[in-house]
Order: C-alpha cells, then sequence, then structure tokens
C-alpha cells in the first residue's frame, strides 16, 4: 500500500473529541497566547517575546529580557495561527501573523546588515595587526 501526503485543506476534522479542543485552541488559547508574548496577559509572567523580536529587528530600542528559549514560544504561536488560518480563516489574525512574519524578515536584514559590519570591523582590525606585527617584526 502506497501512502501519500493529504493536504492539510483536504482534512476536515469534525468529531465530538477534537473539534472542541481545536475551538478552544482558535477562540481562547491562541489569543491569550498572543497576549502573553506581548506581555499582556494579566498574571502570566513577562517574556518578552515579541517587544525582543522588535529589539531585534531594529523597530523598538531597548534591552531584550526574559529567558532565551522563550523566543520559540512565538515560533509555536506562529505554527498554531498558521494552522488555524489554514483551516478557518480570520481576517484579524491574519493580519497579526503578516506582522510578525514583517517582523522577522526585518530582523534577518537587520542580522545580515550586523554580521557585514562585524566582518568589516574584524578585516580592519586584522590590517592594523598586519601593520602592527609586520612594523614589530621588521624592526627586529
Amino acid at each position: 500500500m502506497t501512502q501519500r501526503p493529504v493536504p492539510l485543506t483536504n482534512v476536515n476534522i469534525d468529531d465530538s473529541f477534537w473539534s472542541p479542543r481545536l475551538k478552544t485552541v482558535r477562540e481562547i488559547t491562541i489569543p491569550y497566547q498572543w497576549d502573553a508574548l506581548n506581555d499582556r496577559a494579566p498574571g502570566a509572567v513577562k517574556s518578552g517575546a515579541v517587544r525582543n523580536l522588535k529589539i531585534a529587528a531594529g523597530k523598538v530600542k531597548g534591552d531584550p529580557y526574559g529567558m532565551v528559549f522563550q523566543d520559540s514560544d512565538l515560533a509555536k504561536w506562529l505554527e498554531a495561527a498558521a494552522y488555524s488560518l489554514t483551516t478557518h480563516p480570520d481576517k484579524k489574525l491574519e493580519r497579526t501573523v503578516d506582522n510578525v512574519v514583517n517582523l522577522l524578515e526585518a530582523r534577518a536584514i537587520a542580522r545580515t546588515a550586523n554580521e557585514r559590519l562585524r566582518v568589516m570591523n574584524v578585516a580592519r582590525l586584522a590590517a592594523r595587526l598586519r601593520r602592527a606585527i609586520g612594523g614589530f617584526f621588521s624592526s627586529c
């Protein structure tokens, strides 16, 4: 028997066990988690996930906070939101996802620019060291 992947858009879960849970994720968990990632959920420990991404993308100034692994919470939220949008289109959620993707893109661009600057600074430092060392060895 040959097994082939089935596109997610061809899958419809409609039963008494999973349907209510998927509805809860869509209507309660995803919005609550978005608030938590933005440090707006009452009683939730601040994660800094979205703010840290905005800082890394150069969109806001400040120092990042929270645990390093909390960035992955945003990725998991994005995964859940994307799944939800595939099965239940929602313009507001789609705009939010688009904004996160734009931040991720801006972060990638900022990181590339920072890496270029770092390489250029290392190259300048190496040139200065070569001149200094060359001068030192030629005087011996």
